[in-house]
């Protein structure tokens, strides 16, 4: 079933795959630095239009393959990340900079921020899908992308064409955010609340002397 995303948001860098979509991308831009000591501008994430479906043009090097690989799981908790990473690199600080903001602008990376465990936070989270008509999908999803607590929202070629996951500080918080949801809309919304957790792990190895990809679960995961 193919899957179009209208808004993303993830944790770690990783390689942009190819992909599909007849939809607007309503991700928010993600703050990159200016050099690597400043709090930083925003480089705003480019629509996905036909030329976004390819894979980018572009070959990394062997050194942005040792950047690629150290940043996807483990990006340095430090004040000059970037001095960390060319050191583990072979790198100065503002070559390492450098490259990671190359990477970004080419689109080899979609996202550099953080995923924070929501349930030890206290949020609650849900999944939900709704029956959206054609001529509303641009409204639903505008209003959908417009909620605090949406991380990911996507099209799909079934009945129940809108999927989204939405989370809020409390159970009471959340019904609401999705009570007004339909009354602002007038699309009712299911809701289907995990039973179960997994957590999948995905690195893309990009170094030569590594596997093509790896998939499973994160340290200390359970099944």
């Amino acid at each position: 079933m193919p899957v179009h995303p209208l808004k993303e948001a993830g944790g770690a860098a990783f390689p942009h795959p190819a992909r599909h979509t007849s939809a607007e991308d309503a991700r928010r831009g993600q703050a990159l630095p200016d050099s690597p000591g400043d709090a930083g501008s925003r480089i705003p994430d480019l629509p996905l239009d036909d030329a976004d479906c390819r894979i980018p043009d572009f070959s990394p090097d062997d050194a942005d393959c040792r950047i690629l690989d150290l940043i996807q799981t483990d990006f340095p908790l430090a004040s000059r990340p970037y001095a960390v990473i060319g050191e583990r690199c072979g790198l100065g600080e503002e070559e390492a900079f450098r490259r990671v903001r190359a990477l970004r602008e080419r689109g080899l990376i979609r996202r550099l921020g953080a995923v924070f465990d929501s349930g030890r936070l206290g949020y609650v989270g849900v999944l939900c899908a709704a029956k959206v008509p054609p001529d509303m999908l641009e409204t639903f999803t505008a209003e959908v992308n417009a909620l605090a607590g949406v991380t990911h929202n996507y099209l799909r070629r079934h009945a129940y064409n809108v999927w989204f996951t939405c989370t809020a500080p409390s159970q009471e918080a959340l019904d609401e955010t999705i009570d007004g949801l339909s009354r602002k809309t007038g699309i009712a919304v299911a809701r289907f609340p995990a039973e179960r957790m997994y957590k999948i792990k995905v690195d893309f190895k990009m170094g030569k002397d590594n596997d093509a990809g790896r998939v499973g679960l994160p340290d200390g995961a359970k099944a």
